[in-house]
This record gives C-alpha cells, sequence and structure tokens, in this order.
C-alpha cells in the first residue's frame, strides 16, 4: 500500500512536472548516445533525476553492489 502512496505524492508530482518542461523524448535516437553521460542527457532534455522514496537509504543509480565473484 505505501508504494501506491509513494507513487502518487512523490514520484507523481515530479513526473507531471518533468513531462511539462522536457523536451519530448520520441524523436531521440539513444542508441547514438551510449557515450553521453546520464546528467548531460537530462540536462540537455530538462529533465530532473527522481525523488528518492520515502524508506529507501540510497537511490540505485549512486549505490553501489559488490561484484559477484564466480
Amino acid at each position: 500500500m505505501w508504494r501506491f502512496h509513494s507513487l502518487f505524492t512523490s514520484l507523481g508530482p515530479w513526473a507531471l512536472q518533468n513531462g511539462r518542461q522536457a523536451r519530448c523524448v520520441l524523436s531521440i535516437f539513444y542508441e547514438r548516445r551510449w557515450d553521453q553521460s546520464l546528467e548531460d542527457l537530462r540536462e540537455e532534455l530538462r529533465i530532473q533525476p527522481p525523488p528518492l522514496l520515502p524508506g529507501r537509504a540510497s537511490s540505485p543509480r549512486t549505490s553501489t553492489s559488490p561484484s559477484a565473484s564466480p
């Protein structure tokens, strides 16, 4: 149940705001931009990073996980 609450209170407003201010992303050739950093692409498209969800210690984009050893 908390997921729906977080969706509507955190991610919903973020998505609406970014949808209004961002450039159209339908015509972007993402396969030509693999070398571009995500931060640069977000800045170019005017997309803000998503908010952290309540109850999460860190963002998946900033956390590091240990490599699995064979």
